[in-house]
Parts: C-alpha cells; sequence; structure tokens
C-alpha cells in the first residue's frame, strides 16, 4: 500500500493498547518453587528435618536404656505428698530422670505432629506473619533463609498446637510432688493464664506490633519523618522479621502473666504484698527498660504502649496478691502461725 492509497482509506489504524499487569500479591514472589504444587523440595526439607529428630530421640533413648514399652501411662511409683508436704513413696534419681525422659519425649513427638499438620499451611501463617506490615517489602538475603523461615513458622505454630499435650506431660510430671492445696491453686489459675496469655498476644499483635511497624516502615506521616530518611529505603530481610514479631508477640503474651503469678505467690506465703509495695518504685524503671528492649523504635509513643501496661498488670497483681493473703489466713485454722 502506498501513500496516496493510504490517504484515501478511511478505516482508521488501531493500536492494541498493552494489557494491564495484575496488581502485586503479597508474599506472591517471596517463595517461588517453595509451594505445595511446585515441585517436592518443601517436602525433602521438611522430611530430612523430621528424619533427623527421630534419629536424635532414637539415639538419647538408647543411650538411656529405653522402656519396653512408650510410657504414656502414670510414673511406675506414686510420688504423691500429704499436705504436710511428706513424700508417701519417694522415686529414685534413676526412676525420676526415666519419666522426665519419657515426658520429653511425648512431649516432642506431639510437636513433631502437630508442625508436619502446620507445614500444609505455611503459606497462610507466613502472610498472617507479614499482616501488620503491609507496606513493608521483604527479601531473602541469604540462600536458606526462604527454606529456614518456613521451617521456624512450622515449628512455632507445632509448638502452639501441641501446647495442652506439653502442658499436661509437665503437670503430670510436676503434680504428684505437690500438696493438693498447691494442686488445686494452679488448676483454678490454668483457665485464667490461657485468657492471659491469648489477651496479651492479641495484643502485641493487633495493636503494639501494627504501630511499631507504621513507624518503621514510615508510614505514620509526621511521626514517621522523625525516624526516616528519604535516601533510605526499606526493604526487610523476611528472617529477621519473623524473629522480631514471635519476640515481641511471645515477650508480651507472657508479661500479661503477671498478675497470675504474683497471686500464686502470694497465695503460697513466697512473697508478701507489702513487699511489693515496697518495690514499686524499682517496677517502675524495670518497665521503662523492657519496653525499651521489646519495642524497635526509639520513639516514647510505642514504648509507652508497653510500659504502661507493665505497670497496670504489677498494681493488679498487688490487688491479687492481698486477697490471695486474705484468703490463705481465712483457711488457716485457728492458732496456726503465719510463716
Amino acid at each position: 500500500m502506498n501513500l496516496s492509497q493510504a490517504a484515501e482509506d478511511p478505516t482508521p489504524t488501531v493500536i492494541p493498547s498493552p494489557t494491564p499487569a495484575p496488581p502485586p500479591v503479597i508474599g506472591q514472589d517471596l517463595f517461588q518453587g517453595f509451594s505445595l504444587t511446585e515441585g517436592l523440595t518443601p517436602y525433602i526439607v521438611f522430611g530430612s528435618m523430621g528424619v533427623i529428630l527421630l534419629l536424635t530421640l532414637l539415639a538419647v533413648s538408647l543411650v538411656l536404656k529405653w522402656p519396653a514399652w512408650l510410657p504414656w501411662g502414670r510414673p511406675r511409683r506414686s510420688r504423691l505428698v500429704d499436705e504436710r508436704g511428706v513424700s508417701t513413696e519417694e522415686m529414685t534419681l534413676g526412676e525420676h530422670l526415666i519419666e522426665l525422659r519419657n515426658r520429653l519425649v511425648i512431649a516432642a513427638a506431639g510437636v513433631l505432629v502437630t508442625s508436619m499438620v502446620a507445614f500444609f499451611f505455611w503459606n497462610q501463617l507466613l502472610l498472617f506473619v507479614m499482616d501488620p506490615c503491609k507496606g513493608c517489602l521483604f527479601q531473602a538475603i541469604r540462600p536458606t533463609e526462604q527454606i529456614f523461615v518456613i521451617i521456624r513458622l512450622v515449628l512455632f505454630a507445632g509448638v502452639i498446637l501441641a501446647t495442652p499435650l506439653i502442658v499436661w506431660q509437665i503437670w503430670a510430671f510436676v503434680a504428684p510432688g505437690l500438696t493438693r492445696t498447691e494442686r488445686r491453686y494452679i488448676v483454678l489459675l490454668a483457665p485464667g493464664a490461657t485468657v492471659a496469655l491469648l489477651a496479651g498476644v492479641s495484643f502485641a499483635y493487633y495493636l503494639v506490633l501494627r504501630l511499631a511497624l507504621c513507624v518503621l516502615a514510615g508510614e505514620c506521616g509526621e511521626l514517621s519523618t522523625i525516624f526516616r530518611s528519604e535516601s533510605i529505603v526499606i526493604n526487610l530481610s523476611i528472617d529477621e522479621y519473623v524473629r522480631f514479631v514471635t519476640r515481641m508477640v511471645l515477650a508480651i503474651g507472657i508479661i500479661f502473666e503477671l498478675p497470675l503469678f504474683m497471686y500464686f505467690f502470694a497465695r503460697v506465703r513466697l512473697i508478701h504484698p507489702r513487699m511489693l509495695v515496697r518495690v514499686r518504685r524499682y517496677v517502675v524503671v524495670v518497665a521503662v527498660v523492657l519496653a525499651a528492649i521489646i519495642t524497635p523504635t526509639a520513639d516514647p509513643f510505642n514504648q509507652a504502649l508497653v510500659a504502661i501496661p507493665i505497670l497496670i498488670l504489677y498494681e493488679i497483681g498487688i490487688l491479687l496478691a492481698r486477697l490471695a493473703y486474705r484468703q490463705g489466713s481465712a483457711d488457716e485454722p485457728t492458732g496456726a502461725v503465719t510463716p
């Protein structure tokens, strides 16, 4: 077609527009080749880890002379004590070590099974951990960083899922050595301890963690400009990020158990409410130091989000300790001497 024919042709030339690329999804390109549908690499890695753990447990069992069958039942000899704390029938040191080994093996086997279950949901776990930092760019610096992040996540989830079994094994080992009153206190405090731990984890994940990462990622307006330079591009290591999230969530979750520990120790007469009141000024300093260690930012706002709840929990613990002493005094018979 010459130029004259192109000028006489009334049909306009249509140039197709390029197809827009789909928006990126968080975590979509982070672990290419590691999904369940793209090869057997994850199964090989996790299977190898399970085989190594089983071989280690087998070696330890052979060294310690594995018993005739698995120890799912009670100890071979009763370790119950009376109310005075006098043992009715003592176990030898070797029997204590054998029972401790058995409990540890059962707990480790439970963690291994639950970790294998959690492995099938590692991508969902990763997205859940990455959710508080929506504007962050994650990268893997070392060649093995992706694999170890997956292993760390599934083991962390496995420990959480196996917590009932772990707690039961600890209780089965410790309970025979406690008095009836001490066992009753622990059983009554167990539901409250669970609720306090969940409250602390939720507080850390949905409030403290998100606000801290908002400042670090530069998404909090003028507050972020105080601690960020425009010439610095923030790219987070996924391994360091996962370590940071799990460490902060666990630390704040354990801190929320403080009032219950104070109540229990006061109930068994290990601490006195007056002593807790006298050391209150030092607790303020400890709370500020803990807040500075737990929170990654240097701004006082995020540190106050951790320090203030610690002080509030300590005051609640003082009230519970006073209540525990009053209950203990009411339960003691007339004429009994309080230590």
